[in-house]
């Protein structure tokens, strides 16, 4: 909390309410910070079972908003049922904490491993924390 008697460099009151009248009780100023240290989790993926035919994309929900900087293809692995490894093509942001992970269309039989390395971020900078 700044108190209203609080001066500047050249040695004025603070006047937080502009009315011309400095160092008066309601020129306080306060503010409530919120410090953040709850990392951020998957939530939810689709899809979440059996499909059939093709499949490009899946789509992921985090806990909190993510620092979309932070999240990009290389942070992204899939395995195929075959053992072999695809990148993804890109991330994109399809609504309130979720994203579309996009891929070469697949549609060999079985289940496919999806990988989000840690290094995801929320706004605050908190690295993903699946355990």
């Amino acid at each position: 909390m700044l108190q209203p008697t609080l001066l500047d460099a050249e040695g004025f009151q603070f006047d937080q309410d502009l009315d011309g009248n400095p160092g008066e009780p309601e020129d306080i100023y306060s503010f409530d910070l919120l410090l953040d240290t709850v990392p951020p989790r998957v939530t939810k993926h689709t899809p979440d079972a059996d499909i059939a035919g093709t499949i490009d994309h899946v789509d992921i929900w985090f806990s909190e908003s993510i620092d979309k900087i932070t999240f990009t293809a290389a942070d992204v692995s899939i395995t195929r049922p075959n053992g072999q490894t695809i990148g993804a093509t890109g991330i994109q942001q399809v609504g309130f904490n979720r994203f579309r992970i996009s891929f070469a269309p697949q549609t060999l039989v079985g289940t496919y491993h999806v990988r989000i390395e840690p290094d995801v971020r929320d706004l605050a900078g908190n690295r993903l924390d699946q355990d």
